[in-house]
């Protein structure tokens, strides 16, 4: 069974999220910061991160840079998602800063679905 690290502050995307990676028979762990996500990764093994962009005390993209720079945690794919909308390039300017996909919220069930089967293989639940 898979591990996945779903780091977002808002409540129902979490919920969302949760019960994807879940029904797809892998196990979900939930932080509300990147402060806790970052714990966690030194407490546990993940074999996938859905990283919220904007959130409280440490954002996304900080934690993605300390994530790359920790040997035991560089080759994790992480996955980008945001409701912001920086310009038409959003997807290219997450995917050069090292997340391994780009998500725009709201996240839909089957683009999620695409997503952990891409990166993670089936388990029986």
């Amino acid at each position: 069974m898979s591990c996945v690290l779903i780091a977002e502050d808002d409540i129902l995307t979490s919920v969302l999220i949760t019960s994807i990676v879940e029904s797809e028979g892998h196990k979900a762990f939930h932080a509300k910061n990147g402060l806790i996500a970052l714990e966690a990764t030194e407490k546990y093994h993940f074999d996938l991160i859905f990283m919220d962009i904007q959130m409280p005390g440490m954002d996304g993209l900080e934690v993605l840079k300390t994530l790359k720079e920790n040997n035991a945690t560089s080759s994790i794919p992480v996955i980008a998602f945001t409701a912001s909308i920086k310009g038409n390039n959003d997807r290219e300017f997450y995917l050069k800063a090292g997340f391994s996909e780009y998500l725009f919220k709201p996240v839909y069930v089957d683009k999620l679905r695409e997503v952990i089967g891409k990166y993670l293989s089936s388990s029986e639940v």
